[in-house]
């Protein structure tokens, strides 16, 4: 093909060549075929082979591990691949994309993408590829908790692979058998699955395979308590995994022996192969730009960090004079801080400027499409069935996009490049840095058969042994269901009382000598971070009427306390705003708001509302519950505005202007500024100006969104003064820009605690 200057063909031909090496993990090689193969598309004008060679390239990084690099591959050629028309090679870019996801723990946006292939694939007819994309959605649904869909899409994958004479697809689907089988926990089902599959792969040596049915046979002897068995096939799955260099897999088989020496009491070499784990995965969440992704990449191996927790620990009693304990306490931070942390300190450094500015007028682009498809959504009203389906769908990918340029902006910004990811608190940083003698810092970190409560102050650090995360966790649910609320009855107060006792006798009995009436830093786990412990009681007291926590304690919640050090530094040189208080009350939610009632004058909804003379302002005996954030009943409220079900039928919260009255009375004239009724609308909480503002209070409704964080945001007018609807949802990626050096923003609404 040189010969004869076919440049064409010459592309394909590298691009199968490269699919080759690809496939036998020699990288180099493949590299090299891949980068000729796009060099010389681009030279001709191919548009689909440039496109083929960057899906090429992008498979071949996602197996290396470079996850941020391959999934900015993947989506690149899907534009190509859109622009040319070319909707079944389009399929291609979407198995890459939905595998990046999979791979990284966004298993909603992947089950997105791997339905999108599977249409794709069975509407052109091509059927020998339905099963790998079978097996994938399979493992995706098993990820979310759905193993009767799992093993559905498992079966036909191992008939269709059996009828069509697949060897590799049967195999494949022999191990997702097994696979999730195990996860299910039935070990000896799973057993047969995965001894069917080593002796078939004989036939082909597929070297990754051959790692995963390794893997998956040492994970279910660990489970049957074969300890022996479970290290040989365990040690024998790493050394495949190090020579594909398949850095997930190794996490993952170390895991294994971490787990299977800890069962053997080999407390040390248990660390040691957990640790070095933790380091593969740390490697890994370094190579992404996405803070997203990041973030459900280190969720979806949490229980690495936490049974690093407890093997130190459980060490530390052994050997005391160690001080491992101390190593468990910035073990725990190091499990819940590192994303948070990095997202604090890019919060002072304007990563746009420099940036590739065709990234940030495409930036813009989603931005709008996004207002445009929630304006849409809002306009329309209640949608349910599948127009509400395909309306998600259509959020998903839309925030989807809006994340990746976010990381190829990043990527492109100088900045970024310098900046470090900041280094957990040890405890005696957090000793020094962030406690007075006044407070105590209380961290939870919830195992499996047992959790640990950290107590630090300046001069003291303590750690106490708890029950394990389900009996912790149950307690706190039902405590939390009964304070989300109103007892009817002197019965369910005396319920709410006596389970939230048994609850804080739990979790806080045993350290209460040691806190004393000092401020408590709490950091919590698990379903403790759905509790405002401020309204549990007292441990050890038995007065006739309990006496809640916040009684006899200043209380602070925070994600980490290393959140707490890198806010301080990241705020110490800041200018002080030159204004006071800018409060948002009051919004206009309803076309039926007696605002909005025609022949109102205009002066009573002027931008600075006063509430004092609003005459559409209804007496505290006009409203229903008497609750600040109840202008429906109360569940209601906090359950409506559903954006997957379309619009949004939200309640007036009248209390609330009387909230922004009462806050200003205690502010100096002048120096505020006033947001409610039509005034507290979506534009003026975008405003730049707001940034002059030392504290900003926002009373209104808000959506959290457990699924689809993306989806979360907060609630202001839906109305202008004439009666237009507007837009007035403040989502997840507009916060994400907001530049407020504020010193405190108030969110007064339901759930915002929750996030």
């Amino acid at each position: 093909l040189r010969k004869i200057g076919d440049r064409a063909s010459l592309v394909q031909t590298l691009l199968g060549s490269g699919a080759c090496h690809n496939d036998l993990d020699s990288f180099e090689a493949a590299e090299a075929k891949f980068t000729e193969a796009l060099a010389i598309s681009k030279s001709i004008g191919d548009q689909r082979g440039t496109a083929l060679a960057l899906v090429s390239i992008a498979h071949m990084q996602r197996k290396r591990s470079k996850f941020q690099l391959a999934l900015n591959q993947f989506y690149a050629a899907g534009e190509m691949f859109e622009r040319m028309g070319d909707t079944v090679t389009l399929a291609l870019s979407h198995v890459g994309i939905a595998s990046v996801y999979m791979k990284m723990g966004q298993y909603q946006n992947a089950v997105e993408f791997w339905n999108l292939v599977l249409r794709s694939y069975e509407e052109a007819g091509f059927y020998n590829y339905v099963p790998d994309i079978l097996e994938d959605l399979g493992l995706t649904k098993l990820a979310l908790g759905d193993p009767d869909g799992a093993l559905a899409d498992f079966n036909r994958a191992l008939m269709l692979s059996k009828q069509s004479g697949n060897t590799f697809g049967y195999a494949l689907a022999l191990r997702d058998l097994g696979y999730a089988h195990y996860a299910i926990d039935r070990p000896k089902a799973a057993l047969e699955y995965l001894l069917q599959l080593l002796e078939l792969d004989e036939t082909f040596q597929n070297p990754r395979v051959k790692a995963h049915a390794l893997c998956d046979i040492g994970l279910v002897y660990s489970a049957l308590g074969e300890s022996q068995m479970a290290t040989a096939y365990l040690k024998r799955a790493l050394r495949r995994y190090e020579e594909a260099t398949d850095r997930t897999g190794q996490a993952r088989a170390l895991f294994g022996l971490a787990k299977t020496h800890d069962a053997l009491g080999n407390l040390e070499l248990a660390r040691h192969h957990l640790e070095t784990a933790l380091e593969v995965i740390e490697s890994l969440r370094v190579d992404v730009v996405r803070h997203d992704m990041r973030a459900s990449y280190v969720a979806s191996v949490h229980e690495y960090y936490r049974l690093h927790v407890d093997l130190l620990m459980r060490t530390h009693r052994e050997l005391p004079e160690d001080g491992l304990h101390r190593a468990a306490f910035q073990a725990s931070e190091r499990a819940r801080a590192r994303s948070l942390l990095e997202n604090l300190a890019a919060t002072g450094v304007n990563l746009r400027e420099g940036a590739d500015a065709r990234l940030i007028a495409e930036e813009a682009r989603i931005h709008e499409q996004l207002d445009e498809h929630y304006r849409r959504r809002a306009a329309a009203g209640e949608e349910t069935g599948e127009v509400a389906d395909r309306r998600a769908d259509e959020a998903r990918e839309l925030e989807a996009q809006h994340e990746q340029i976010r990381a190829r902006i990043l990527a492109s910004s100088p900045k970024y490049a310098a900046l470090t990811s900041p280094r957990p608190l040890t405890a005696g940083e957090a000793q020094s840095e962030i406690l007075d003698d006044d407070t105590a810092l209380l961290e939870y970190s919830l195992g499996e058969e047992r959790s640990y409560l950290f107590v630090v102050t300046s001069d003291d650090f303590a750690t106490y042994t708890l029950p394990g995360r389900s009996e912790i966790d149950d307690l706190a649910r039902r405590v939390h269901s009964l304070a989300a609320r109103p007892p009817a009855s002197r019965v369910d107060e005396a319920r709410f009382w006596s389970t939230a006792a048994r609850l804080s006798e739990l979790i806080l009995g045993p350290a209460m000598a040691r806190i004393g009436g000092r401020r408590l830093v709490v950091v919590s786990d698990g379903a403790l971070r759905y509790l405002p412990f401020g309204a549990l009681p007292k441990p050890g007291r038995r007065e006739a009427r309990p006496v809640p926590l916040i009684a006899d304690h200043e209380i602070v919640a925070l994600p980490s306390a290393s959140a707490l050090a890198v806010l301080r530094a990241e705020t110490r040189d800041r200018p002080r705003p030159s204004r006071a208080l800018a409060v948002f009350a009051d919004p206009v939610f309803s076309d039926v708001d007696p605002r909005l009632a025609a022949g109102m004058p205009t002066a009573t909804v002027a931008l600075n509302h006063d509430a004092r003379t609003d005459p559409a302002l209804p007496s505290s005996g006009d409203l229903a519950g008497g609750a600040n954030h109840r202008g429906a009943s109360g569940r209601e409220i906090a359950s409506i505005g559903s954006l997957r079900g379309g619009g949004l039928n939200l309640g007036r919260l009248p209390h609330t202007a009387r909230e922004a009255e009462r806050i200003e009375e205690v502010v100096p004239d002048g120096d505020f500024l006033e947001r409610v009724g039509f005034g507290a609308s979506r534009d003026a909480a975008l405003d730049p100006a707001l940034r002059n503002y030392r504290i900003i209070h926002f009373a209104t409704h808000a959506r959290f969104d457990e699924t689809e964080p993306g989806l979360s945001g907060l609630i202001f007018s839906r109305f202008d003064r004439r009666g237009r609807a507007r837009d007035g949802f403040v989502r997840l990626h507009d916060i994400y820009d907001l530049r407020l050096p504020a010193e405190l923003v108030v969110l007064s609404a339901c759930d915002t605690a929750l996030g």
